[in-house]
This record gives structure tokens, C-alpha cells and sequence, in this order.
């Protein structure tokens, strides 16, 4: 754990909705989104001593320096979606292998127009039906571990639909 901050004045310290109020400025323009934060980086709020959960009607309690301990979270998170956006693509075989959950897969080869979107799911609408191809996009941008194992399922399965007579 890390050493906590030492506050001593009581009055430097506020309820989540005063905090919110007074200090949530453009990054949290509303309280549930300050609670959303909270719920998020719990763990982490709570560590640093800034941030004291509390039942009731009373309300859990911001400290001083819990602004510098936002700011820090979602600066770290920026830079790991940087990164992320940033990493190389991973390589595939030029055979067209790919790799799905430790099993190797061969995959045909896409058509010109098959894109990437924003989150860097392939664009799968050429080979299959829309709701599956939602639901894929779906399952990848939930980025949980049942949620890619259910995606890797569905691109298994279309592959070997396609694999057998390349309609789905």
C-alpha cells in the first residue's frame, strides 16, 4: 500500500456530492459520473487516502488531494489506450493463420472491402449476418474475458461456415 497523505484539518475534507460540486469541473459534470468513477478506481481512491467509503446518509468523504489522484488515473489511462491504439497489429502467417484462443485458424482471405472500425474488430458483414456481426462488436468492445471467448466462438463457427460452402 502506499503511504497515505496525512490530512489533519477536517475542513479540507467533503462529502462525494459537495466534492463533486465544487471541484468535479468539465471532467465530471454530474454525480453519477463522479460515482461511476468511483465504482471504476475504488480500490485504488481508497489506497491513495483520498477517498473514505462510507454508508449512509452521511456520505463518503473526498480529501484535499483527491483531484491530483483523478487527474493521475485518468492520465494513465489515456496513455494505455495510446499505447494500445499505438501497438503493432499482430502478425499473422502468410497463409492466412490466425491464432483464436491458443487454436490456430485459417482464414480466408478479405475482400478489398472489408474495413476496420474504430475498435479494430474486422468489418465481418461481408461473410456474416448483421445481427452476428453486431453481436461480434459488441462482445469485442466489452473486452471481458466470457465476452472474447463467446467473440473467438462466434468467429470459429463463421469460419467454418464459410470454410464449408462460404455462405452463412
Amino acid at each position: 500500500m502506499q503511504s497515505q497523505p496525512v490530512h489533519v484539518d477536517l475542513s479540507d475534507w467533503r462529502t462525494m456530492r459537495q466534492w463533486v460540486a465544487e471541484k468535479g469541473g468539465s471532467i465530471f459534470k454530474s454525480y453519477s459520473s463522479f460515482e461511476w468513477f468511483i465504482r471504476k478506481h475504488r480500490a485504488e481512491l481508497v489506497a491513495s487516502g483520498e477517498y473514505i467509503p462510507r454508508p449512509g446518509a452521511s456520505g463518503s468523504l473526498c480529501g484535499p488531494g483527491l483531484a491530483t489522484k483523478v487527474l493521475e488515473i485518468i492520465r494513465d489511462e489515456a496513455q494505455k489506450a495510446e499505447d494500445l491504439q499505438n501497438a503493432p497489429a499482430p502478425a499473422t502467417e502468410p497463409d492466412g493463420v490466425v491464432e483464436l484462443g491458443g487454436k490456430k485458424e485459417t482464414v480466408p482471405a478479405v475482400p478489398p472491402e472489408a474495413v476496420a472500425d474504430p475498435e479494430g474488430v474486422v468489418e465481418l458483414s461481408v461473410w456474416m449476418k448483421p445481427s452476428e456481426a453486431d453481436a461480434l462488436r459488441a462482445m469485442a468492445s466489452a473486452r471481458g474475458s466470457a465476452a472474447n471467448d463467446l467473440a473467438e466462438e462466434l468467429v470459429r463457427d463463421a469460419l467454418e461456415r464459410i470454410r464449408e460452402g462460404g455462405q452463412l
